[in-house]
C-alpha cells in the first residue's frame, strides 16, 4: 500500500481510517486534556505533510530511548520506515499549534510505534496517544525491548500486560510481547 490521499479529520492520512467510524471519533477527541500541558494539543490523524516530522521523531526517540542498540542502526531504518512501514500503518499525532510533537502508529491490532517528541516526554502525551489507538481498537498487542523497562512499566499503567518474550528479528534484542483488551478494562 502506498501512501494515500484520503481525507480524514481534515488531513491526508498516512494508511486510512478502517473502521467507518474512525473519522468521526477523532473529531470526538479534539483536545488531548487535563494532563496535557497546553490547551492547543489536538490528536488527529496524520497527514502526508507530517511524514518527517513522524520520521524525525522516531529516530530521535529511537536512539535515546533504544541506545543498547547502535544509533547507525536506527539512521539505516529511515527509508524502510518512510516507505514501508509508515504506508502500511493508521497513524494518530498529536499535535500543538501546527508542530508535530508524538505519533501511535498501528498495523492491524498491533500497536506497532509510540513516539513522542523527547522533549515533550513526560507531559501526557504517550498515555493520550496510547487512549486514542485504545478507542479505535478493541484488543492491542505489542513489543517493548526488555532494556527498555521504562516503557514495560507505561504500558503496564496504560492496561497493557506481558504474555510472552521474544527476539527482535532485526536487533537480536529479547522483547516483552504485551496484551490490551477492552473487555479486560472494563
Amino acid at each position: 500500500m502506498s501512501l494515500r490521499d484520503d481525507s480524514c479529520a481534515g488531513g491526508l492520512t498516512v494508511g486510512y481510517c478502517p473502521q467507518e467510524n474512525a473519522c468521526d471519533l477523532l473529531v470526538v477527541l479534539g483536545k488531548i486534556g487535563e494532563n496535557s500541558a497546553r490547551e492547543s494539543d489536538v490528536i488527529r490523524a496524520a497527514a502526508l505533510a507530517d511524514t518527517d516530522a513522524i520520521l524525525r521523531i522516531w529516530l530521535d526517540g529511537s536512539i535515546k530511548t533504544h541506545d543498547f542498540v547502535p544509533a547507525e542502526f536506527w539512521e539505516s531504518r529511515i527509508g524502510d520506515m518512510r516507505e514501508v512501514y509508515l504506508p502500511q500503518s493508521e497513524i494518530y499525532v498529536s499535535e500543538c499549534d501546527g508542530i508535530v510533537e508524538g505519533f501511535v502508529a498501528l498495523r492491524g491490532n498491533t500497536l506497532a510505534a509510540l513516539f513522542v517528541a523527547v522533549v515533550r516526554q513526560g507531559n501526557g502525551i504517550g498515555r493520550q496517544l496510547v487512549a486514542t489507538a485504545q478507542k479505535v481498537r478493541t484488543s492491542l498487542r505489542l513489543t517493548a525491548y526488555e532494556e527498555n523497562g521504562r516503557a514495560i512499566e507505561f504500558y503496564k499503567l496504560c492496561g497493557f500486560r506481558p504474555a510472552g518474550r521474544r527476539i527482535d528479528e532485526h536487533t537480536r534484542h529479547p522483547e516483552v510481547v504485551m496484551l490490551w483488551d477492552s473487555f479486560e478494562t472494563n
